[in-house]
C-alpha cells in the first residue's frame, strides 16, 4: 500500500516535470497565482530582463527569432538606454506600453497595416512571465513604435519608388528621437496623437476613410444594373437603386424615402447626381449616362484604397506647407491660393499631356512677368514646330516666330527663308531658337508666374481659353496654364503694394514685356490628388490620370466588425 502511494507520487512528478519542459521549450507562459510577487523577486526580473535585453542586443545571437526588425536603430536605442527595459516596471507593461501598444495597433485608423507591427506577437506576448519573453516584448514594441513613428510621419513607401515623376526629396525623420520624447514626454496620449500629419485635407480624408470603411460593413452599395441613359420623369427598379446608391454616400437623405416615390427620378433625385458628377469629375448633366453609370459603379473597396493611397501622398509631404501658398492639383485640373490654410483663389487649369505630365514638385513663386515672349526649348521646337514650317514656309510669320543661330547671349536673329528646313528632323540637332513675340497670340498668353527650376515648369496665361471647359485637361507640354491669370497676379502681388488685377491688365495693355519681382514670395505646391475633401464634407474622386497611384500599394483592410471598437482592441 505504502508501495503504491509513492507509485502515484511518482507519476505525478513526473508529469509536472514534463510540463514545466514543455513550457521552457516552448515558451509557454504560466500564469502568477494569487497575489502579485513582492519587490525582490520583481526587481531580480526586471534585472534578468535587463540581461536577456542586452543579450539579444550585444553579438546578436539571439536575433534569429526575428530577423527582420531594424536591430540597427534597436541598438542604437538600447545601448542609449543602458539596455533597460523602456516598456516595463516591475515586470509588468507600463500605462505607457498600454498607450503606445493601442495606439499602434489602431494604425489601420490612419490608412496603415497594423500588420507590420507585430500585431499578433504583442498580442500573443503582452502577459509574458519569463524574462526572455519579456525582453522580446520589450524589443517587439520599441520596433512597433520606431516603424510606426516613421511611417506615419514620413510615409510607409519612399516616394519616389513608387512615383517617379515625384520630385521631392524624402522627409528625414529620426524615430529613436520621436521614441526617447515619447518616453519622456508628461502625456502620452497627445504626445501620439501629435505624430499624425495635422494638414486639414489629411485629417478630412481619415474621418472620410472611416465613413467609407462603415459603408464597406454594411454591405457596400448595390450596382445599377446597365441600360438606357436614365434621366428626370423616369421610373424603375434601376431610379430605386440608384436613389439607395446616393444616400449610401450621402448625397441623399434617407427621408427622402419616406415621400412616396422612392422609384421615380424627381428633381431631388436629379439634384443629387448633379452634385455627384461634380463632386467624380464628371460631366453635370444630371443623366445617368455611360460614364456617370461606370463611375457610381465603382466598388466600395476601390474608393477606400484611393482614400489610402492620398493619406499616403500627404505623409510625404512637409509638415508646414507655410502660412500661405499656391496649390495645384493636377488630377483635379484646378489651383488654390490658401491663406491661413483657408482658400481665397480658385481656377481651373490645364496642365501637361500624358506624353508630358507634369512633374510634382515644390519651389517658390519668384516675379511675374506681364506680355512675355516664349523661348521655345528645342524638343518642342523639333516635335510641334518643325514638321509645321517643313509643309508651311509662311508658318513662322504667321505665328509671329523669330528664328535665331543659337541659344548663345549672342545668337543673332536668321532669316527663315534662308535655312533649308528639309535638312533637320525630330532625331537630328536642331542648332536654331524659335521665340514668339508678346501679344494675344502668344502660346504663354499675357501673363507667366515663374519659379525657376531645372524642369522648366512654369504657370502661364493660355489663348486657348476654350480648353478650360473640358473635364479631362491634359494639353500642355508640362506647363501649367490657369484661367483667370489676372485674378491670380493681383491676389500674388497684393502683398507687395497697391496692385490689383485692374492694374495688370493696364501693363499689359501698354504692350512692353515687364517682369515684377515679388517682395513676398509665395510656396507653390504642384501635386497630385485622386481623392480628396470638399468643403462641404463630399468625397471628391478623380481618375488617375497619369497612372502615378498604381505602385502604392496598400495594406490588407481589418475586420470590418471591429472598426467601431476602434479604441477598445483588446
Amino acid at each position: 500500500m505504502v508501495i503504491g502511494f509513492f507509485m502515484h507520487v511518482k507519476k505525478i512528478l513526473i508529469l509536472l516535470f514534463c510540463f514545466l519542459f514543455a513550457s521552457l521549450a516552448y515558451g509557454i507562459e504560466l500564469q502568477p497565482i494569487g497575489k502579485l510577487p513582492d519587490k525582490p523577486f520583481a526587481h531580480t526580473i526586471e534585472f534578468e530582463t535587463t540581461g536577456e535585453i542586452r543579450a539579444h542586443m550585444v553579438g546578436g545571437q539571439y536575433r534569429f527569432w526575428a530577423p527582420d526588425l531594424n536591430w540597427s536603430n534597436l541598438e542604437k536605442l538600447y545601448k542609449s538606454r543602458n539596455y533597460q527595459p523602456l516598456w516595463l516596471n516591475n515586470g509588468y507593461p507600463t500605462q505607457r506600453a498600454h498607450t503606445a501598444r493601442d495606439e499602434i495597433l489602431n494604425a489601420y485608423l490612419d490608412g496603415l497595416d497594423s500588420n507590420e507591427y507585430h500585431s499578433d506577437a504583442l498580442r500573443y506576448m503582452w502577459n509574458a512571465r519569463r524574462p526572455v519573453t519579456k525582453a522580446r516584448l520589450d524589443i517587439l514594441l520599441s520596433d512597433a513604435f520606431l516603424r510606426y513613428a516613421q511611417e506615419l510621419k514620413a510615409g510607409y513607401f519612399n516616394p519616389q519608388s513608387v512615383d517617379f515623376d515625384w520630385k521631392l526629396p524624402g522627409k528625414k525623420i529620426n524615430p529613436i528621437n520621436i521614441l526617447n520624447a515619447f518616453l519622456d514626454s508628461n502625456d502620452a496620449e497627445i504626445f501620439l496623437k501629435g505624430l499624425a500629419p495635422k494638414h486639414p485635407e489629411y485629417v478630412a480624408l481619415k474621418k472620410a476613410l472611416f465613413k467609407y470603411r462603415k459603408i464597406a460593413a454594411q454591405g457596400g452599395w448595390k450596382r445599377i444594373k446597365r441600360g438606357t441613359t436614365l434621366k428626370p420623369g423616369d421610373q424603375g427598379n434601376r431610379v430605386k437603386d440608384l436613389r439607395h446608391r446616393l444616400i449610401s454616400e450621402g448625397y441623399l437623405s434617407d427621408s427622402n424615402l419616406l415621400l412616396g416615390f422612392e422609384d421615380i427620378y424627381e428633381s431631388t433625385l436629379e439634384e443629387a447626381v448633379r452634385k455627384y458628377q461634380l463632386a467624380n469629375g464628371l460631366e453635370v448633366d444630371g443623366l445617368i449616362g455611360g460614364a456617370t453609370l461606370r463611375n457610381i459603379n465603382t466598388g466600395i473597396n476601390q474608393r477606400i484604397t484611393e482614400i489610402k493611397k492620398n493619406m499616403e501622398r500627404w505623409r510625404w509631404l512637409p509638415d508646414d506647407l507655410g502660412q500661405k501658398y499656391v496649390m495645384v492639383n493636377m488630377a483635379g485640373y484646378d489651383l488654390q491660393m490658401v491663406v491661413n490654410e483657408q482658400s481665397v483663389l480658385e481656377m481651373p487649369v490645364v496642365v501637361g499631356k500624358k506624353t508630358r505630365p507634369t512633374p510634382t514638385f515644390i519651389d517658390t513663386m519668384e516675379y511675374v512677368e506681364v506680355n512675355p515672349t516664349w523661348k521655345i526649348p528645342p524638343r518642342i521646337a523639333k516635335e510641334k514646330f518643325l514638321p509645321k514650317l517643313q509643309e508651311n514656309p509662311k508658318f513662322l510669320k504667321a505665328n509671329r516666330l523669330k528664328v535665331y543661330n543659337g541659344w548663345h547671349k549672342s545668337a543673332k536673329e536668321v532669316d527663315p527663308e534662308t535655312i533649308n528646313w528639309s535638312h533637320y528632323s525630330e532625331n537630328r540637332w536642331f542648332p536654331f531658337k524659335l521665340e514668339q513675340s508678346p501679344g494675344k497670340h502668344n502660346s504663354l498668353g499675357q501673363i507667366k508666374f515663374m519659379f525657376p527650376n531645372k524642369y522648366r515648369i512654369y504657370l502661364h496665361d493660355t489663348p486657348e481659353k476654350n480648353l478650360f471647359a473640358k473635364q479631362v485637361r491634359t494639353y500642355s507640354a508640362g506647363c501649367v496654364r490657369v484661367s483667370n491669370p489676372y485674378e491670380l497676379a493681383g491676389r500674388m502681388l497684393q502683398a507687395d503694394g497697391n496692385w490689383s488685377a485692374e492694374k495688370i491688365k493696364k501693363l499689359v495693355d501698354a504692350g512692353e514685356t515687364q517682369r515684377i519681382p515679388l517682395k513676398n514670395k509665395w510656396p507653390v505646391y504642384l501635386m497630385y490628388w485622386t481623392a480628396w475633401v470638399d468643403d462641404s464634407g463630399i468625397v471628391n474622386f478623380r481618375k488617375d490620370v497619369y497612372q502615378r497611384n498604381k505602385m502604392i500599394a496598400s495594406g490588407p483592410e481589418p475586420d470590418y466588425n471591429n472598426i467601431v471598437l476602434a479604441q477598445n482592441s483588446f
